[in-house]
């Protein structure tokens, strides 16, 4: 059953619409991308709350789509290689996807200051 997002403010437009996730499993604070209808910009959105489930989403519900997050995904497989040689060509095959991830957390300091955030909780 998809889920709907009643009446939730738009940050590409300030205004409020309806969003329907086509999919079982969207939750709270779950990134997800879809098309502003009124400045035809694509926008990200994280629901604030659980979203309602309904057989049939409202007309004109604005369709949303989970966000993959490449980076994360790609980055363990590539540090299994850990230790062999100059870790030159791992960096070089990681570099694109730690650029992509800083941008979207706000820079390369923001990164580092969750990546500092996240080492001070493993410890």
């Amino acid at each position: 059953m998809p889920s709907i997002l009643k009446h939730t403010e738009c940050p590409a437009c300030g205004h409020r619409h309806h969003f329907c996730f086509p999919g079982d499993d969207l939750t709270a604070g779950q990134e997800c991308e879809y098309l502003c209808p009124e400045t035809a910009r694509k926008a990200r959105l994280r629901p604030p709350a659980a979203p309602e489930i309904f057989r049939f989403p409202p007309q004109g519900a604005v369709v949303l789509q989970r966000v993959e997050h490449p980076a994360l995904q790609i980055a363990p497989a590539a540090m299994e290689n850990e230790g062999e040689g100059d870790g030159t060509v791992r960096m070089q095959q990681v570099l694109p996807q730690l650029k992509d991830l800083a941008a979207k957390v706000g820079g390369l300091d923001q990164l580092a200051k969750i990546v500092e955030t996240l080492r001070k909780a493993r410890e």
